[in-house]
């Protein structure tokens, strides 16, 4: 740690500690360093130099000697002052006051300077760059004369030491919890030091003028630094010699953390801090030293460079290879592990005949309320396990009907149990109601009113427990009532009770009283509940009562601690340091590890705070404790309160995160008693104090920062939502729930308009441009008029109905239709509906019924019409629901209208039925399925009225034929998946659901009665059906099933037939009819098969098999069984004797690759013993193009034509998948043997393929002529896991065909492992799951990888470049680290020129900005200190601030860019926010020295920095002057002339306890004379004083008296009455009294009233026969008497007790023992006053014998008027100098030659032509081809017909190009190509071997010559000298100025990287025969017809397309 302490401190490097990481023998350690360092300094300097640097060594081993102490030694400090001679230098850290004090001893006068160390976190946090700061601060010259005064440097040297460990009231403070307490996040004042002691120095000498220089900091000042600076710029040496000093340190720390082996990012920042420091010094550095340096930095290059050679090495690493150890043919037998002994089961087994029958009996009981209101809802819990839907209408059932009574039968003593149980089950129910009611506002509704009487209930309860209940909201609106959608007329009743509860509760209460306020006042429940309740109460005094016992308990701790503290300072005081020679001939000691001082010294005694557990205000006192001990009722009351309005009707919330909740606070959890179902509770974001940072405070201390006041601040918080209830309640809001959703489509733009009601006509008219095309604009607005206007809904009902401008047969608009008829609206006082008072006029209905017959009549010749005719039966229903509605003629009217709608749909239902028979398509049967479900529920729904007419209805057989026929039609046609319904067909299912619920009680006692329609609808399902038996129930109670038996016949048998009458289940002996049962159904290998479908059976005729569907399926007959292990599927074809088994895919899911077993099924041929992979999508289809597995007991194989797929465990499969499993998952392979000789790999989720080829290498089919690299490292993106590296074929490699990277496209992410960052790309996912990936060309001529073009590719390459970056070293391809490389891709045009972002992009982009390491404010309102949020896994220097500030710039070019093309969806969200505040900026400066500088971004300059104002120069005037003046006047050892008596007025006004002179009173400083407690040490200072003698005490009292005026004014007075007792001879022989202590509370002399009352306490009682009267005289008389004699005997020490003894009336020995206490006290201080007396009057005396006026005359004399003390700080620019070394730098030196070597483009032509090239060319006229004769016949007629001069000219200019192609075109012979490769091979390497070259000249010529500039370059920071670093620089915005000679210069470099290029392409076009291309390409010369340096731009175009440039498009 030590190690680490220095490097943290001296070089600062990125990552600072995480805490304050000073300790002694880190500080200790640090010191003895730079002791060290200075002493081998020393003798690298010469003879006259190393005579001054002497006074250096001495500085430094004293300041190290003074460090070696844990604090400020007096007898160390003065002995060093006091051995200084001329030259010397001291320095002493005074740490408690954050200041420094340096004494300079010259010729006659000592120097004192002091400063300041630290500056305030706040100057530090709000300086971007770095703070100048001015040193030293105030500096005095103390004349020798006075320094070398013993007892000056004694006293000095005491100060300084008590300084240096008291803690003051210059500590920072911060209010917590309305106590003040210390922070420590912030530095102290250092005015003690600087504005006290700088008074005191001023009066015994004279403000010195020093030489006072500016430094650049960070956020901590080295004491060191800053006193070897100002010294060695005084003393010769000058800034250079303090620089050459502070490298050679620094320098050998970084020697040490080299050889410790220290982390790479610490080894780079020491190494470049280094050499930028030995660059700044230039040319004054010592050549030994610039040496050094340059050692140190090649040894850190070294270690760096050979941890990262290890790590490229097992980047680069490939598995083993040697596929002639293969023997392919055995590997291709699969071994079957785990699907072998299914597969033999299959074949081996034999099935019984006997068929399962399911039993019914075992069904659940239906409860009562009492079972489910139970303690612990299990009954509740298995119920909704069985059936879920059931289970919650029977809580709605019971709910609704008894839950008044229930609660009318609780009694007082059980209103608890039965608040808990209500709670219980209303949770429980609303939990399970929301999973299932999902999407449903019908459902939504009931659950919601079931809720509210739920509430409703507990309400009752805990209002009778608790009536002030009452007064207080019962915080559920009204308004969540109105939005319930109800329709049947007992829910209505129950709804109109509900609403009225609600509302007459809320005008009840008071307005505003809330119980989840978070304000505590005396309306408060929980402060009025806590007044009433003495248990409360009590718990309140007993957390009072044992706070405040642990509070006498920890004072007393607190005065053991100082105690303790003081004895151990004391202790230490008596020993004396062990020390042990250093060694190496050096003339200082060590101290020893173990020295019982330092250890003593060293011993830090903490103690920790005690926070009241109670808040300060009485009402939050009771708010507290009435949280920890609530009522248990009132709890669950609120519990159900947030149930509703949080859980419920509340939108989303930000939630909280809260740091302590009422339950974990540590002080009161013994007293917190919370319910298991508890939610509210009281939370504080506020820490409490005994978990903050000031949980412990450093003794010495007061009491007031030990004991402090509760710093929480508590508000209620819901711990289940995690919301505060307060603000959750103002957003609730259940409209959305409670309305219908319209589907996507034409109607889904009006869906505000089915939802509310509060839009106008004229608004909907004004929105008919939203309407959609698809829409009328007619339908649009009557679709929104219908619900404008609550009150008008019905009205527009009947209008729309008649105008019959709305498709009624539309799903959307039943909505509509359901939603206005429904929505139930407000309540009037009268209970009636407002919305809906239309229903209860018979006139209305009357004509609203006569519109629904004409509708239902002009629909009913069409089943498609089934919408309407539920609206029908909707509308109907809502109107019979209406009470008053029961009795007129409407009711029978639409009695009448519904039996029309059922016969009418009834009869569709049967048409449907017989239509479904013949259907064999199974999509076409499942439409008619669904269709036929709707229209069976529609028909039942016009039984959805009221119990009572159902009863009427169900009379009728045909009625209950209709409805038990189409209960049953739904229940064998609804699909197996509840999920799978959507819509309205989803609405009517859920509806009839609950009709049929509704309905059982009923129809079970019809069924009972043996109403014949049950049998009949039977009947039309089942036409076998015979009537036999009376249906009886089966069990017990209201048993849901029915059964009976069939009559028997001489050919059938009778069979038993069961029915469930709540979902319409008919069993045949045991078995679904026409269905397979549900566990058939809902098991995944069926839905694999058949999806949502559900195929019509029959039983079984195969062998085992139970079902058998009733068609074929895709030509198969398809055969269940559910067997013990799951379900069994067997297939065969009618005309086909194989039968195929489907065999389950996890039983195979280990022996083939995932790609066979995924989204596959695999048929097994039980009579071939073959099975067949088919996809799904082909599941019922065979191919020759699927894999079949041929299974045989002398070995299994897998095959496709001629294909063999290995096996997974095979070697083969294990050698080939290592090579690739960078890319893909084994799994994921396909791996076959071809033709038997060739391997081939298959990555099917990429679109790859591989093969073993003659070489026998793993080559890839594409990218075509690649094949894997041994050497798996692409030279960048080292440690990137998943990348797969190719090369080009051996007989390519020589063709300039570049080597290829593959690299997946997925999720990133990182760790840290073995010296660097691993980045792994997830590559998981299902095997059917499509991978993109990215292929990069390295490009080993630029220097980088190359990807495509797009935007998405650009970003990925960057933040893979950016995740694999090795900050201190740079990639071998690159040469710049992969931090660099991202930068510059994420700067280029390519990541900024863009049309629009795709959403991975957006994504890209901002995982590249997390990249920056995010810093954020602690404590944010503060802005004092940063938190910077590491990310763990990457190093700190790569998570640069570029990342985060490039893609906020790409970001903001894509938001500027939505104006054009807009934007659906948020791209950004997820991009990390600005830390904003310069937080950024000043990461992005501190973190610039380890980057190479670009010189378009200098963040090093200076112009970021701010000059700190330095508290020590802001002297507070007055009391600095007041301090020298009070120091001088005791210097000059004189009274004030005319010396004030207020003191001692202000003594004799002391009331209290005034203690005696104390002999051990000394006149020393100690920090008690900052604040003194003047009565306690008065007497004992005037003692003291007046005996002082000049020599010894004048300055203690220096020190003393001038520390008590500097806190204040007022003790000035004082401060002058003690300097005239030291100095006025007359006071020596005025002794005080020699008393130990005065009580002047009893005053000079006994006065009357305490005699009188001490009299009255000693009376006797009357007595004897004496009268009452006369016993009052004479004991009136004796009392005055006794007070009498007693006032006559004064002055006296003891009362006149002999003189009473004749008053019998008063008890004289009590009376006497009462009183002599009394006449001590006062004649003591009667003496002490005769004493203040005469001290009075000697001052009297000295102010006569001076005038007023001469007294006046001289305080106003000019030359006695002292100025205050101010000084000048440096006014010295601090100038920083670029010595950053950059491209523009290197440019200044004289541009080289370029040597011009190899072969011209000129040279190629010459070789080719005597290689026998000669391009041939066809004159005009010769070798016309028949296109030439077209085109001189078409130029002919263009000249006969030319009538303008345009066509003529046309004419002409034609003639002329066809005559130029004619004589000019060349033609290359093909064959002749052969023989000119090697020419063009040779000019190849010869272009190569001359851009290479010259590469290597100029990075040779552009790199370090100088030690410093070699000391950068190693150090990593010398400038990128790479191809694209140069040629940028030509560009026509590149920001380098670029000198003409380096112009010409790298133009000709970019012709040769131009022709090297053209050279590669020319050879590549003459080995592949493209002779034209060819021929093109060598016409083409690259700058022909155009001056490159006047199109540098061009230039640098082609080289970066890598294709020449053609003269027409210059």
């Amino acid at each position: 740690m030590t190690l680490q302490y220095k490097i943290t401190h001296v070089f600062c490097p990125l990552q600072l500690p995480d805490a304050d990481d000073h300790s002694h023998a880190n500080d200790l350690a640090l010191s003895e360093a730079v002791c060290d360092s200075a002493f081998e300094f020393s003798g690298h300097l010469h003879n006259p130099a190393k005579a001054h640097w002497e006074c250096v060594k001495k500085l430094l081993q004293n300041l190290y000697e003074a460090t070696r102490l844990q604090q400020l030694e007096e007898t160390l400090v003065a002995s060093q002052l006091k051995s200084m001679t001329a030259g010397d230098v001291v320095t002493y850290l005074i740490r408690a006051q954050n200041a420094a004090v340096v004494f300079r001893r010259g010729a006659g006068e000592t120097i004192a300077e002091s400063f300041e160390v630290s500056p305030t976190a706040a100057a530090v946090m709000g300086a971007r760059g770095k703070l100048v700061c001015s040193y030293p601060g105030p500096a005095i010259a103390v004349p020798d004369v006075v320094f070398e005064d013993t007892v000056f440097r004694d006293e000095l040297a005491h100060f300084l030491c008590e300084m240096d460990k008291d803690s003051l009231d210059a500590v920072p403070t911060s209010r917590k919890a309305g106590s003040k307490v210390p922070e420590p996040r912030d530095t102290v004042h250092p005015r003690y030091i600087t504005e006290l002691l700088t008074g005191i120095l001023r009066a015994v000498g004279r403000p010195a003028g020093v030489q006072r220089i500016n430094k650049r900091i960070g956020d901590d000042v080295l004491v060191i630094k800053v006193v070897l600076h100002t010294t060695l710029a005084r003393n010769g040496f000058g800034v250079d010699g303090y620089k050459a000093f502070m490298l050679f340190f620094m320098n050998g720390l970084a020697r040490e953390a080299m050889d410790r082996g220290m982390p790479d990012d610490v080894l780079h920042w020491v190494s470049a801090k280094i050499s930028r420091r030995l660059t700044k010094l230039g040319e004054s550095a010592p050549d030994w030293l610039s040496d050094s340096v340059l050692q140190t930095c090649t040894g850190i290059r070294n270690l760096l460079d050979s941890r990262w050679e290890q790590v490229r090495e097992r980047d680069a690493f490939s598995p083993a290879w040697n596929p002639l150890s293969l023997n392919f043919l055995p590997d291709t037998r699969l071994s079957l592990l785990d699907g072998h002994q299914y597969i033999s089961d299959i074949l081996n087994s034999t099935h019984s005949a006997t068929n399962p029958v399911n039993s019914v009996t075992g069904s659940r009981p239906r409860g009562d309320l009492d079972l489910f209101l139970s303690m612990t809802g299990d009954f509740f819990g298995d119920a909704y396990k069985t059936d879920p839907r059931i289970t919650l209408y029977d809580v709605e059932r019971l709910v609704s009907y008894g839950i008044d009574d229930w609660v009318a039968g609780v009694s007082v003593d059980d209103t608890v149990t039965a608040c808990e149980k209500l709670e219980l089950l209303a949770s429980k129910y609303s939990l399970a109601a929301r999973e299932t009611y999902e999407g449903n506002p019908e459902d939504f509704s009931r659950r919601f009113l079931t809720l509210i009487e739920s509430w409703i209930a507990i309400d009752k309860l805990v209002i009778r427990q608790i009536p002030m209940l009452g007064e207080y909201s019962p915080e559920i609106p009204v308004s969540l009532l109105q939005r319930l959608l109800l329709r049947d007329a007992h829910d209505i009743q129950r709804f109109c009770l509900a609403y009225d509860y609600v509302r007459k509760r809320h005008s009840g209460a008071r307005n505003g009283w809330s119980v989840f306020s978070d304000r505590a006042d005396a309306n408060s429940f929980a402060v009025r509940y806590f007044n009433q309740d003495v248990r409360l109460q009590a718990l309140r005094d007993r957390i009072v009562n044992a706070a405040q016992k642990a509070r006498e308990k920890k004072l007393l701790e607190l005065r053991e601690s100082i105690a303790r503290y003081n004895d151990n300072q004391r202790r230490a005081a008596e020993m004396n340091h062990d020390h042990v020679s250093a060694g190496r001939g050096k003339k200082k000691k060590k101290r020893k590890q173990r020295c019982p001082r330092c250890r003593l010294e060293s011993s830090k005694i903490k103690i920790a705070v005690h926070e009241w557990p109670l808040p300060k205000d009485p009402c939050r006192v009771a708010l507290v404790v009435f949280e920890l001990n609530r009522p248990v009722s009132f709890d669950m009351w609120r519990s159900v309160v947030c149930l509703l309005l949080l859980d419920i009707c509340s939108l989303p919330l930000k939630q909280k995160d809260p740091h302590t909740c009422l339950g974990r606070y540590s002080a009161l959890h013994s007293c917190h008693t919370e319910h298991t179902r508890s939610r509210i509770t009281l939370a504080s974001d506020a820490k409490p104090v005994i978990q903050s940072h000031y949980r412990s405070i450093e003794v010495p201390t007061v009491e007031s920062k030990v004991c402090v006041n509760n710093g929480l601040s508590f508000y209620y918080y819901d711990k289940q939502s995690e919301v505060s209830p307060v603000d959750a309640f103002r957003t609730v809001d259940i409209s959305g729930a409670c309305s219908h959703q319209l589907p996507p489509g034409p109607y889904q733009i009006l869906q505000r308009y089915l939802q509310h009601t509060d839009h106008t006509s004229n608004e909907v008219l004004c929105r008919q441009a939203d309407c959609d095309k698809d829409l009328s604009t007619h339908e649009f607005t009557a679709y929104g008029h219908l619900r404008s206007g609550p009150s008008l809904q019905w009205l527009n009902i009947l209008r729309e109905i008649r105008a019959n401008m709305l498709t009624l047969r539309r799903d959307e608009v039943h909505m509509l239709f359901a939603q206005a008829a429904s929505q139930a609206g407000p309540v009037s006082d009268e209970g009636k509906l407002v919305w809906h008072v239309e229903l209860e006029d018979e006139h209305f209905c009357n004509t609203l019924l006569g519109e629904l017959e004409t509708l239902a009549s002009t629909v009913s010749g069409n089943w498609l019409e089934g919408a309407t005719m539920e609206t029908i039966s909707l509308l109907v229903g809502r109107m019979l629901s209406v009470a008053s509605a029961i009795q007129d003629h409407s009711h029978h009217k639409a009695l009448e209208l519904l039996h029309t709608v059922r016969e009418k749909t009834f009869n569709w239902v049967l048409d449907l039925c017989r239509k479904l028979e013949p259907t064999t398509c199974e999509v076409k049967k499942e439409q008619l399925r669904g269709r036929l479900c709707d229209l069976a529920a529609i028909c039942r729904s016009t039984f959805d009225v009221g119990l009572d007419i159902v009863t009427q209805l169900l009379d009728s057989s045909r009625d209950l034929e209709i409805l038990v026929c189409c209960a049953i039609v739904i229940h064998n046609n609804i699909p197996s998946q509840f999920s799978a319904l959507t819509g309205v067909s989803r609405l009517l299912m859920e509806r009839d659901c609950h009709l049929s619920w509704k309905l059982a009680d009923l129809v079970g006692s019809t069924i009972l009665e043996g109403n014949d329609g049950f049998d009949l609808g039977i009947k039309h399902t089942w036409p076998g059906y015979r009537r036999g038996r009376r249906w009886k129930r089966i069990g017990t109670g209201k048993h849901r099933w029915f059964i009976t038996k069939t009559s028997t016949s001489s050919k059938q048998r009778s069979q038993q037939v069961c029915f469930d009458v709540l979902n319409g289940t008919l069993l045949v002996d045991g078995r679904p009819l026409g269905r397979l049962p549900d566990e058939i159904r809902s098991d995944p290998m069926f839905t694999l098969l058949f999806g949502a479908q559900t195929p019509d059976v029959l039983p079984s005729d195969m062998a085992g098999m139970v079902y058998v569907t009733c068609g074929l399926v895709n030509e198969y007959r398809v055969h269940f069984r559910m067997g013990t292990n799951g379900l069994i599927v067997r297939a065969k074809k009618e005309t086909d004797l194989d039968i195929f088994e489907l065999i389950p895919s996890q039983k195979l899911g280990s022996d083939l690759p995932s790609v066979l077993v995924e989204n596959h099924v695999h048929w097994f041929n039980l009579t071939t013993r073959t099975m067949e992979a088919r996809p799904v999508e082909t599941l019922w289809k065979s191919s020759p193009d699927n894999w079949r597995l041929h299974f045989s007991p002398g070995g299994h194989s897998m095959t496709k034509g001629d294909a063999r797929l290995f096996d997974v465990r095979s070697q083969t499969w294990q050698m080939l998948s290592e090579r690739l499993q960078p890319l893909e998952n084994p799994r994921n392979l396909i791996i076959t043997l071809e033709s038997s000789d060739t391997v081939s790999v298959n990555l099917s989720r990429y679109g790859l393929s591989f093969f073993i080829n003659d070489d026998k290498e793993l080559e890839c089919r594409h990218p075509r002529g690649m094949v894997y690299d041994e050497k798996q490292s692409a030279g960048t993106l080292i440690g990137l896991a998943n990348k797969l590296v190719l090369r080009p074929k051996a007989n390519l490699v020589d063709d300039g065909v570049w080597r290829l990277v593959l690299v997946p496209e997925g999720d990133v992410s990182f760790t840290w492992q073995d010296d660097h960052v691993r980045v792994t790309i997830d590559t998981s996912g299902p095997a059917q799951k499509r991978f993109l990936y990215q292929i990069f060309r390295i490009d080993t001529d630029s220097g980088c990888l190359v990807g495509n073009a797009t935007l998405a590719s650009n970003l990925y390459r960057a933040y893979l470049h950016a995740l694999t970056s090795k900050p201190s070293s740079a990639d071998p391809l690159t040469q710049r680290t992969g931090t660099e490389e991202a930068l510059s891709i994420l700067r280029s045009a390519a990541c900024r020129s863009f049309m629009k972002v795709d959403a991975r992009s957006a994504k890209l982009l901002c995982c590249i900005a997390e990249l920056t390491a995010r810093r954020t404010w602690y404590p944010k309102h503060l802005k004092c200190m940063q938190t910077v949020h590491w990310l763990k896994g990457l190093p700190v220097a790569s998570q640069h601030c570029g990342f985060y500030v490039t893609g906020s710039s790409i970001k903001e070019i894509q938001q500027q860019q939505e104006v054009f093309h807009g934007q659906s969806a948020p791209l950004f969200k997820d991009f990390p926010p600005d830390s904003g505040d310069n937080l950024l900026l000043r990461a992005a400066i501190r973190a610039a020295v380890l980057y190479p500088q670009a010189s378009q971004i200098r963040l090093l300059s200076c112009e970021y920095d701010s000059v700190y104002e330095a508290r020590d120069a802001r002297l507070s005037s007055a009391d600095e002057l007041r301090v020298y003046n009070t120091a001088l006047t005791v210097y000059n050892w004189s009274a004030p002339k005319r010396p004030s008596k207020d003191s001692l007025r202000s003594v004799k006004s002391w009331n209290g306890i005034l203690p005696g002179v104390s002999q051990a009173f000394q006149l020393h400083y100690n920090k008690d004379w900052l604040s003194p407690d003047l009565p306690a040490i008065w007497l004992s200072m005037y003692d003291s004083c007046r005996k002082s003698l000049t020599p010894k005490h004048r300055f203690q009292l220096i020190f003393s008296l001038s520390a008590m005026v500097y806190t204040s004014s007022k003790l000035e007075v004082l401060a002058g009455a003690l300097l005239a007792f030291a100095t006025m001879p007359q006071f020596k022989e005025e002794i005080p009294p020699k008393y130990p202590k005065y009580d002047l509370s009893d005053g000079f002399e006994p006065s009357q009233q305490a005699l009188s009352q001490f009299l009255s306490q000693h009376a006797k009682p009357l007595q004897g026969s004496i009268s009452l009267e006369e016993y009052n005289e004479q004991r009136k008389r004796q009392k005055d008497e006794i007070s009498a004699k007693a006032t006559a005997a004064w002055p006296c020490m003891k009362p006149p007790s002999g003189d009473f003894r004749d008053y019998s009336w008063y008890d004289i020995d009590a009376l006497d023992t009462d009183l002599r206490p009394l006449f001590a006290s006062c004649y003591r201080n009667m003496k002490l006053k005769d004493h203040l007396d005469r001290v009075e009057s000697i001052l009297d005396e000295k102010a006569s014998s001076t005038s007023p006026e001469s007294h006046n005359k001289e305080i106003t004399s000019p030359s006695n008027r002292q100025p205050a003390y101010s000084f000048a700080p440096s006014s010295q620019g601090h100038h920083r100098a670029n010595w950053d070394v950059s491209l523009e730098v290197l440019f200044h030196r004289t541009a080289p030659t370029v040597p011009l070597n190899g072969m011209t483009p000129q040279d190629l032509w010459f070789t080719l032509h005597h290689d026998n090239y000669t391009p041939q060319h066809h004159p005009a006229g010769r070798s016309q081809t028949c296109g030439s004769t077209q085109m001189s016949q078409l130029i002919n007629d263009l000249h006969r017909n030319a009538n303008s001069t345009l066509r003529a000219t046309y004419a002409n200019e034609l003639q002329q190009s066809a005559d130029h192609l004619s004589h000019n075109q060349a033609t290359l012979e093909v064959d002749a190509l052969a023989n000119l490769v090697e020419s063009f091979r040779t000019h190849y390497e010869l272009s190569r071997g001359r851009y290479q070259s010259t590469l290597r000249f100029l990075a040779g010529y552009l790199g370090p010559q100088t030690t410093s500039e070699h000391a950068v370059y190693r150090s990593g920071q010398w400038p990128r000298i790479t191809v694209k670093a140069l040629l940028g620089c030509l560009a026509s915005k590149s920001k380098i100025p670029l000198p003409p000679d380096w112009r010409v210069c790298l133009i000709a470099f970019a012709k040769f990287a131009l022709e090297y290029q053209r050279a590669r392409r020319m050879l590549a076009l003459a080995k592949n025969g493209q002779a034209e291309e060819l021929h093109k390409e060598m016409e083409n010369t690259g700058c022909d017809g155009w001056e490159a340096e006047s199109y540098a731009d061009w230039l640098l175009i082609q080289i970066s397309s890598s294709a020449a440039s053609k003269q027409t498009l210059h």
